[in-house]
């Protein structure tokens, strides 16, 4: 029963029993969580914000990985090793596509976009390893296709000139034969009819090491025009087996996730500090 000299005026007993009865615990305890977890909440949607609009305003490279192979066993043209034409050395040929001749070369053809260059060599490898970065994964890939075809062109054009002198060199040897045996024949021809056998089997030895030497030039010359047709003869590029750019940073969405834990982890030690004070 309601003692109804305890109730206030204008108000019924049914509410002055509600306004009386104390709150339930649950209620109590969910309010607080709420109170406690907002803020968390806030700090974190705060942070994934902030960090994510920082990983889009500054997406991170892209990386592509080549690699060329430089041979010592090629034999170029018969007894002129490959060796004779250009190194074989790795370190030597890394130097060359690290020049300023390659970058230069390959900033022609690429643009102003071109990627950064990574060149590493194992010192009993044959391999030589290329890595280029870039802003985009298409930039990756074209800065690395733009430095190997520029270091491929560098090493056929020093190949090239180095057997076109060769060519020169063998093609006056040969010249010089042909005037040799241009001058036995003169004086096969000065001679009186009937000495001139004697006059060619005098000059034998002679006629016939000068055909072997124009013949041995010749082939010489043959092989080394040939080869031009196949440079560059010790250096390739490997098959890329399926290969693609890789990101070096963050995605957005991790950057989305890495700024929601750091807000709700700051905005968590500052509920625990406030909390440590009123102890």
């Amino acid at each position: 029963m309601v003692d109804l000299r305890d109730v206030d005026a204008g108000t019924s007993p049914y509410e002055q029993r509600a306004r009386t009865a104390p709150r339930p615990a649950s209620s109590s305890v969910i309010r607080r969580w709420a109170r406690l977890l907002l803020p968390v909440a806030a700090g974190a949607l705060v942070g994934a914000a902030l960090l994510g609009t920082y990983g889009a305003a500054n997406p991170g490279d892209f990386e592509y990985r080549a690699e060329v192979q430089v041979s010592n066993d090629v034999d170029l043209a018969g007894s002129d090793q490959i060796g004779d034409v250009t190194t074989s050395d790795v370190a030597t040929q890394e130097a060359l596509l690290n020049s300023q001749a390659v970058r230069q070369a390959a900033r022609a053809d690429f643009g102003d976009g071109l990627g950064t260059l990574t060149t590493t060599s194992a010192s009993e490898s044959s391999v030589l390893s290329i890595t280029v970065s870039g802003v985009t994964a298409a930039d990756a890939v074209g800065s690395a296709d733009a430095y190997v075809n520029a270091y491929l062109a560098l090493v056929t054009d020093q190949q090239s000139q180095l057997i076109q002198s060769r060519l020169e060199v063998l093609n006056a040897r040969v010249e010089a034969v042909d005037s040799q045996l241009s001058a036995l024949d003169q004086q096969v021809a000065a001679a009186p009819v009937d000495e001139r056998s004697t006059v060619v089997a005098q000059q034998a030895t002679e006629r016939s090491s000068a055909v072997g030497e124009r013949l041995a030039n010749q082939q010489r010359a043959a092989r080394l025009s040939a080869a031009l047709q196949v440079l560059p003869v010790n250096v390739a590029r490997l098959p890329a087996d399926g290969a693609s750019p890789s990101p070096t940073g963050l995605t957005i969405s991790q950057w989305v996730a890495a700024g929601g834990l750091l807000g709700a982890g700051a905005v968590t030690l500052v509920l625990v500090r406030l909390a440590e004070r009123r102890r």
